[in-house]
């Protein structure tokens, strides 16, 4: 390896060819951070020419490896790092002289610019040979269009006028024409005079240069991978087809076959991945590795996992480890497609929407091992088996309001005991593996724990609109028959995406909504219930929301409901001339019982917690023991009920006006005066004046002792 430092006269007047690798990425310099602090360094370069203050600007490094492969005539090399520099100032040598070749006696100028750009005509043999540097693919035909233009250029005329470097090449020209100008005490062609020195001999770089030999590899991931933030796609693409040329394999097909669909947008677009934001491909490849190794990937260790991964695959060529990637990248993008568009959805795709919708994204490693599965024999019915189970596992826990802190953990084990199985069970390995789980962080909720939790859960507080929007897109199905495979040829599925969670009793609802004796505490509470949201199309008028119900299926919002949707769940609703707090629980009853249907749990499952100590679950006594309650401290009612006050015993009963009660809600009803079911952990709050109740105690609870609760009191007993 030399090292030199070099003005552009010294490292370009000779012939050469500058070779871009088609692995390389593309061009990615922008005006405000790169094209515009270069052009003032060149400015103040002329500007100090112009008074006799002659200086030099060091601009950077290069890292060029001598070419196995060297065009006829010509000294070729790969340009391996460097090239988003070296391709800004060919273009930047190209504009000026275009610039200037308006301003009198600039035909030296122009050649000496021209000499930094173009080979020779003695030593062309084929009609790119003329350009020193060679860009990579996505760039070649702009780079080519524009610096073969004639002068002036055209550029509105030009084919790729919208690409980057031809904004580059635009902008240099301008603010070279600006510059040449701006001559107040000299003249145009002192000023172009000086900006052809400035970029000839007073641009420094430092050019290290490799022998044909030398780990070029290992320079760029030093250079970049450790020093500015280049993507794992650049890394992972230079990694790869540095070994699929060491290998002696076609680079041009391999890059068409296996690697340019990465370079499109849908790849380079942006999407969440937690609480950051990164390129869809380094997210497809995070998930692609842990679905491989079984182990957790740090996103900010993509590449250096990925090279692990490939450098322990000692019998398996870089061509090969392509093609496997490009076959789960495209599973992964129509997965992906279908998940964001409108089709009709079934099956593994039907899945994964819920699941990403839901904000699940955890879960596509073993998404990708199952699609992968499937050509080692993975048949569709054991398939769906395996998704229908880790869907129900994943939507179960969402309704119930279930910690998922230790889903890392669970579907890391999952995916081993996939990797240890035969693929053709692995509906069953999926199964069991769920069905196992006890601990509060995991297991698998019954259908009792989720009668008992939605019967009374405040779900719309509770769960983002996205997870209740495929809760009830999920129900309108189930109510078309998808679920239970009696759809009529006349029904789809309900249109995804296009609908808002609605309330059916208005929050608002004391405006219009009389109680008619009831409790307002308790309507509060039964108005955030399953029983009584609805999806309407988005164009359904807001301001109809909080109407009166109607006295028919013409007026108010019962009206409002029946023209703008035609949705089977409505359907029951929109029959009644009352909607109330007792038709709301009876429907919450009916779709609780769909729900069960559309995410069923294996044959004899209970889903309860299965703890340690049998007699110990969180109840008040186990926050007492815990130090979140104290034995004699006031509990404030909620609401309308404000006055009522529970005091803690020691048992960990509550004791209302001297009376004590076995859970905190047979203490509310009794604060009630009511024999109607209250969710309790909802009615307590935990501190006079607080707004925390004792369910909020409760999570902290499960936070710390990572269990739950499958305890009857939440189901209001």
């Amino acid at each position: 390896m030399d090292t030199h430092r070099y003005t552009l006269q010294q490292l370009l007047m000779q012939p050469q060819r500058l070779v871009v690798p088609l692995f390389q990425r593309g061009y990615a310099w922008i005006e405000d951070v790169q094209w515009r602090p270069l052009w003032e360094d060149v400015c103040a370069l002329a500007d100090g020419i112009l008074v006799g203050k002659r200086t030099t600007h060091f601009i950077g490094a290069i890292v060029l490896q001598s070419s196995l492969d060297p065009a006829p005539g010509l000294t070729q090399w790969e340009v391996i790092d460097g090239q988003q520099r070296l391709t800004t100032l060919q273009i930047l040598a190209d504009a000026v002289s275009s610039a200037i070749a308006g301003a009198d006696g600039q035909e030296k100028g122009i050649a000496k610019l021209s000499m930094l750009t173009e080979n020779p005509e003695a030593f062309i043999s084929g009609p790119d040979d003329r350009f020193k540097l060679w860009p990579t693919n996505r760039d070649r035909e702009a780079y080519r269009e524009v610096m073969a233009a004639p002068t002036p250029v055209n550029y509105g005329t030009l084919e790729h006028r919208g690409h980057r470097l031809i904004s580059a090449h635009a902008f240099f020209t301008h603010s070279a024409g600006l510059y040449l100008r701006e001559a107040s005490d000299s003249s145009s062609q002192a000023r172009a005079d000086a900006l052809v020195i400035a970029i000839t001999e007073c641009l420094e770089l430092v050019g290290i240069t490799l022998t044909a030999q030398e780990n070029s590899q290992a320079i760029f991931e030093t250079m970049n991978a450790r020093m500015t933030p280049l993507q794992p796609t650049d890394l992972i693409k230079n990694y790869l087809f540095q070994k699929v040329t060491a290998e002696g394999a076609n680079v041009e097909t391999v890059y068409k076959d296996f690697w340019q669909e990465f370079e499109d947008p849908f790849w380079e677009k942006e999407i969440a991945q937690g609480r950051y934001v990164r390129p869809r491909f380094t997210v497809f490849m995070n998930h692609w590795l842990v679905m491989k190794l079984a182990e957790e990937v740090s996103p900010a260790e993509v590449f250096r996992t990925f090279k692990k991964y490939a450098e322990s695959l000692e019998d398996r060529s870089a061509v090969e480890l392509l093609k496997q990637i490009r076959a789960s990248a495209d599973a992964f993008r129509t997965l992906s497609e279908f998940a964001d568009g409108n089709t009709q959805l079934n099956g593994v795709a039907l899945s994964v929407y819920r699941l990403t919708a839901a904000d699940v994204s955890i879960v596509w490693p073993v998404m990708l091992w199952l699609t992968e599965a499937k050509a080692a024999g993975l048949d569709d019915v054991h398939l769906s088996e395996a998704l229908d189970a880790l869907e129900s596992w994943v939507m179960r826990r969402i309704l119930i309001g279930a910690t998922a802190s230790n889903y890392n953990r669970l579907l890391l084990e999952m995916l081993r005991r996939l990797n240890d199985g035969d693929p053709r069970d692995a509906g069953k390995t999926v199964r069991d593996y769920l069905r196992s789980q006890t601990s509060s962080s995991s297991f698998w909720p019954g259908d009792g724990v989720i009668r008992a939790e939605l019967s009374v859960s405040p779900v719309y507080p509770k769960l983002t609109r996205a997870r209740l929007r495929i809760i009830l897109e999920a129900l309108e199905d189930e109510a078309r028959g998808f679920v239970s495979h009696h759809a009529r040829e006349s029904h789809s599925r309900m249109t995804r995406l296009v609908s808002d969670v609605e309330h059916v009793m208005p929050i608002n609802w004391r405006k219009k909504w009389p109680l008619a004796g009831g409790d307002p505490e308790e309507r509060d509470m039964v108005v955030q219930t399953l029983g009584n949201l609805a999806l309407l199309p988005r164009r359904f008028n807001a301001s109809i929301s909080d109407e009166a119900w109607g006295t028919d299926i013409k007026s108010g919002k019962r009206g409002a409901f029946h023209k703008h949707s035609t949705d089977l769940l409505l359907r029951n609703v929109l029959e009644l001339d009352s909607w109330d707090e007792t038709a709301i629980r009876n429907r919450t009853e009916l779709l609780i019982e769909a729900i069960l249907r559309i995410w069923p749990v294996p044959a004899g499952h209970k889903g309860e917690v299965q703890w340690a100590d049998p007699a110990k679950s969180v109840s008040l006594a186990s926050m007492i023991d815990a130090g979140l309650l104290k034995v004699g401290q006031s509990l404030q009612a909620r609401g309308s009920a404000v006055e009522k006050f529970a005091r803690v015993l020691p048992s960990g009963e509550l004791e209302v006006a001297g009376v004590s009660y076995p859970s905190p809600s047979a203490a509310a009803r009794a604060a009630r005066g009511t024999s109607a079911p209250v969710n309790g952990m909802w009615f307590w709050l935990a501190d006079v004046g607080s707004l925390r109740s004792l369910g909020d105690l409760r999570e902290a609870y499960v936070l710390d002792h990572e269990t739950v609760t499958s305890e009857s009191d939440s189901a209001m007993v």
